[in-house]
């Protein structure tokens, strides 16, 4: 369905862009988890006694135990994708970590305060577009906000840019 906004409006625009970390990004991990599904399964064939019966609040199962690798990697899969959340408005960028974790982050920077966007990227990274951007203020001489494993970096670093200038016109 055409919606008759061009790439040009979105950057300019005033709405907020929101995105989270690229599944691409992750396919390391991802063939990582499939291979330890493959090696699980491999362990519950050859070793059937692997399997324990457990007892756990008056209900009875049967757990094989060489599932909990491929499991644990699954759920680091999917913690690294949706455990932070990204929005860039048209006067402000915010990183909200931890989603998926004891321990959460909201950080706001105000798009007068940024002095700089630098992109980071992997050899395999610049394969499939991927990377992560670093803003930085003038307030820290470290990187205040790591936006990691997104998809296009150039894109986002562009509408934070572009946005910057704008506000900071519109503010003389």
């Amino acid at each position: 369905m055409e919606t008759g906004i061009t790439l040009e409006d979105r950057i300019l625009g005033d709405e907020e862009i929101h995105f989270y970390r690229a599944p691409l990004a992750l396919l390391p991990w991802m063939a990582l988890a499939a291979v330890g599904v493959g090696v699980g399964m491999w362990i519950l064939v050859r070793f059937p006694e692997s399997v324990q019966d457990l007892d756990l609040f008056g209900f009875s199962f049967r757990l094989p135990f060489s599932a909990l690798i491929p499991l644990m990697l699954i759920g680091i899969v999917i913690q690294k994708l949706y455990d932070s959340h990204y929005v860039v408005g048209s006067d402000y960028v915010r990183e909200i970590d931890g989603l998926f974790s004891l321990h959460k982050d909201d950080i706001v920077i105000e798009m007068k305060d940024i002095r700089g966007v630098e992109i980071d990227r992997s050899i395999y990274g610049r394969i499939v577009n991927t990377g992560n951007l670093k803003i930085g203020t003038s307030a820290h001489d470290q990187n205040e906000i790591i936006i990691r494993y997104i998809r296009d970096p150039s894109y986002y670093r562009d509408v934070i840019l572009t946005r910057r200038k704008i506000c900071c016109e519109r503010e003389r």
